[in-house]
């Protein structure tokens, strides 16, 4: 009796506050300097998302339909609005009203697709426990000793600044090859501490505090505020909430604690990206405040300038998202191997706007999911590929993988908000490094 008293009260909470948001958002496109169909376009942008991410908080796990719709409000609806209010633009292009029709349309056309796209049925076999029986404690000490050793080398090679984010990677050696080191270092060091956890968790013996610790120490010197991006910390988060968590945290919850760790937390984590040095001097509230007007928050202008790039230079034809998916090889073997659609969309900007002479060579851009489809293949890509994605998502049985399944999960935002080239390599050096070296080493 008691617990029909606290469902009814929580369905009665969980009604109210989609009312709530409903209303809000409502009066947010109305109360807009906006053309009457512009306004209509993002009513029904807004209506799409809305009713996701109604459906996707309402599953009884973590899911990726929820982390997609997430993504969709706060960086192709919420951001735009504050952006065109503000009359300030991440990357300097204005939002011309004659193109948020058609933005509008291909954001409308993505977010239907994935609504009515059937849901993963998450149905985890406990590969936690059945991977425990092969982790020996030699097996796992041995693979703490690698770990040890590795950071031993790091601060060999890179100095013990790079822990404070004073150099970087990248500071000693070309793009192509930095990728694969952090995603060893960072990958290596977050699947020693997590198959730590999932040792203890599972034998749950009280003499296991030195080998927890010694796996800690490396995990949290490698994987700080000072030398990961907030997507790399954000995927660490998500990945250990769906391992050992994911019957204790609803999806509204969830979602919840991330419109939190986006509006507060992502902006605090950015003031950390230059050091220890950069963070005593940021001002925060300032940085929570003026987020949605700066770089982070432009996929929606990325969006924008896909359209123009279209209309100048046609559609890609799928170059960048083959090069994207073939990024290990080097161009000396794949020749026709492009840039990254970020880098492209930023040198367009380059130019023909004024972006160019405000900052220069930077072109390390986002180019979302959404762009990357349409500049490759039209709308036929946006309303298409999905579906794909869903067949081939379905038949790799991720959803049967909780270490796999967080790991997708973790990278979905980064993945979303691209450019594809660089959060598909990093996604695959998770992949390898967190699931499939662990998978053979402790098998």
């Amino acid at each position: 009796m008691q617990y029909a008293k606290v469902n009814t009260i929580v369905n009665i909470s969980k009604s109210s506050f989609f009312i709530l948001f409903f209303v809000i958002n409502l009066f947010l496109v109305v109360n807009h300097r906006l053309t009457a169909f512009s306004s209509i376009t993002f009513l029904i942008l807004f209506i799409s998302i809305y009713f996701g991410l109604l459906v996707s908080s309402m599953k009884k796990i973590l899911n990726l339909k929820l982390m997609i719709f997430s993504f969709g409000y706060f960086f192709h609806y919420l951001s735009p609005l504050i952006q065109i209010k503000n009359g300030i633009f991440p990357n300097h292009l204005p939002i011309d009203n004659q193109y948020i029709p058609r933005a509008n349309l291909i954001l409308v056309i993505f977010y239907t697709v994935i609504l009515f796209l059937p849901s993963l049925k998450v149905t985890f076999a406990d590969s936690s426990k059945n991977l425990v029986k092969n982790i020996t404690k030699n097996r796992l000490d041995f693979f703490n000793i690698i770990t040890i050793l590795m950071l031993f080398m790091v601060i060999m090679v890179f100095g013990p600044s790079y822990f404070l984010g004073g150099v970087s990677v990248y500071d000693f050696f070309d793009t192509s090859i930095s990728l694969v080191i952090i995603a060893v270092i960072n990958g290596l060091s977050v699947a020693n501490f997590l198959y730590t956890l999932i040792f203890i968790n599972q034998v749950r013996k009280k003499n296991n505090f030195l080998r927890l610790f010694l796996s800690f120490i490396p995990f949290i010197l490698i994987n700080n505020v000072f030398t990961l991006s907030r997507y790399y910390l954000a995927f660490i988060i998500i990945l250990f909430i769906v391992v050992f968590f994911r019957d204790k945290i609803s999806p509204f919850s969830f979602m919840f604690l991330l419109s939190i760790g986006l509006t507060l937390l992502f902006p605090i984590l950015n003031t950390f990206r230059g050091g220890v040095d950069t963070y005593v001097s940021s001002n925060i509230w300032n940085t929570i405040t003026n987020q949605y007007t700066q770089l982070h928050f432009d996929s929606y202008s990325q969006i924008i300038t896909s359209l123009k790039y279209v209309d100048d230079m046609g559609y890609m034809m799928g170059k960048t998202t083959i090069s994207s998916l073939l990024f290990f090889l080097p161009r000396a073997v794949f020749t026709v191997k492009t840039e990254g659609l970020g880098a492209i969309l930023g040198q367009y900007l380059s130019e023909t706007t004024i972006y160019g002479q405000i900052l220069g060579d930077f072109n390390n851009l986002s180019a979302s999911l959404v762009s990357e489809l349409f500049v490759n293949f039209s709308y036929f890509g946006v309303l298409l590929v999905p579906w794909l994605l869903f067949f081939v998502l379905k038949h790799t049985g991720i959803e049967k993988e909780p270490i796999l399944y967080g790991i997708f999960l973790g990278f979905s935002f980064f993945i979303m908000r691209g450019d594809l080239m660089s959060s598909f390599a990093y996604f695959i050096g998770a992949i390898v490094t967190i699931y499939f070296i662990p998978k053979k080493f402790f098998s």
